[in-house]
């Protein structure tokens, strides 16, 4: 096929990537007549037109689907495909910038009003409430495998490093460990995407000691919880877009007079340990039930082989002690019990009569 190395010398400076062309194929008798938009250079240049400013704010305030509309004119037309043309996104949807800057650190969660949001929040809690929105939007749209990608450059970050300079990973994809002890399901926030119809609200207790609870925003339940519960006791791996510290009013009940500061994070669990329990379903409620039934059925046996060997032990004791006293009483010269054995009868003497 012609190559126009004009459109392919422009296509790898938008974008500084390398790509493929198709493989030549051999000429019909008739070659049909493309226009220059459907041959492989036109769809190169559209793909790239979409790709144009993902990096920047204004890109992807001007055009946030532009990627995936290039995946989808790269990868998923059966035309395109065999034109040989590929894009492989691996990593996860990158935030807006401009409302990550705006996001302020220890506030409470935004209160946004339906009706003129604009007037009636503060403009720091309309930014905070965007980023939020986006986030939930790129989590719903994302595959699990993007997440794990994206989180090996902040692998090792932990709460200490979160606390001293949250501005620096805001927005960026941080890994959670721990335990999660709380799962809620509540409706998807206003203005959020159509599709998502409920969020869960986790809270994941980490290995720093003393630190409080991640807040973990979830799209959808992880493999290994049907459904949500006040109680858990699961290990799991969170990775997720992280915003702020939010605020939260002080557990009274608890006694604790400080309000808590808690990391704020959408995004996915990706492990969950299988062998803990509390995953409040009662999924392993006849599991349970099966072993509490096993070990007292193996204690009542052991009780009654103990009892069965005590009363055969003790027939034969009283057996051996019954003998113990027959031959102790005849051996007895003290003894004034008569004896068993019949005394010799009385021989008369001769001649008696």
């Amino acid at each position: 096929m012609r190559h126009v190395w004009l459109g392919f010398a422009l296509a790898v400076w938008l974008t500084n990537l390398s790509a493929t062309n198709a493989q030549a194929l051999k000429k019909p008798a008739a070659e049909p007549n493309y226009s220059i938009w459907k041959t492989d250079e036109g769809i190169h240049v559209k793909g790239m037109s979409l790709l144009l400013g993902q990096g920047s704010a204004f890109g992807v305030s001007a055009n946030p689907y532009g990627a995936l509309m290039a995946r989808r004119l790269f990868g998923e037309n059966e035309f395109n495909a065999e034109a040989g043309w590929s894009i492989v996104f691996d990593r996860v949807i990158p935030m807006t910038p401009r409302h990550l800057r705006a996001i302020q650190d220890d506030r409470p969660l935004p209160v946004i009003y339906e009706k003129d949001p604009a007037k009636t929040a503060p403009l720091v809690d309309q930014h905070w409430y965007v980023a939020f929105i986006e986030a939930l939007s790129n989590t719903l749209r994302t595959p699990e495998a993007n997440f794990k990608k994206s989180a090996q450059l902040f692998a090792t970050v932990a709460f200490p490093q979160l606390r001293a300079r949250p501005w620096v990973y805001r927005g960026k994809i941080i890994t959670v460990t721990g335990k999660l002890a709380v799962l809620r399901r509540e409706d998807a926030p206003r203005l959020s995407d159509r599709n998502l119809e409920y969020i869960y609200t986790g809270y994941v207790i980490g290995p720093t000691p003393g630190a409080p609870p991640f807040t973990i925003i979830l799209t959808e339940l992880p493999q290994g919880v049907e459904k949500p519960a006040e109680k858990l006791d699961l290990n799991v791996t969170f990775q997720g877009y992280f915003l702020s510290f939010v605020r939260f009013p002080a557990d009274k009940r608890s006694g604790k007079k400080d309000a808590i500061l808690s990391p704020y994070l959408v995004g996915k669990i990706v492990a969950v340990n299988a062998n803990k329990k509390g995953t409040g379903d009662g999924a392993d409620q006849p599991y349970s039930a099966t072993l509490i039934a096993t070990v007292l059925g193996a204690f009542i046996t052991i009780a009654l082989a103990v009892v069965a060997m005590n009363l055969w032990h003790r027939r034969g004791d009283r057996r051996i002690q019954s003998k113990l006293a027959e031959v102790r009483d005849r051996h007895n010269p003290f003894n004034v019990e008569p004896a068993d054995e019949n005394p010799p009868a009385d021989e008369k003497p001769k001649g008696d009569g």
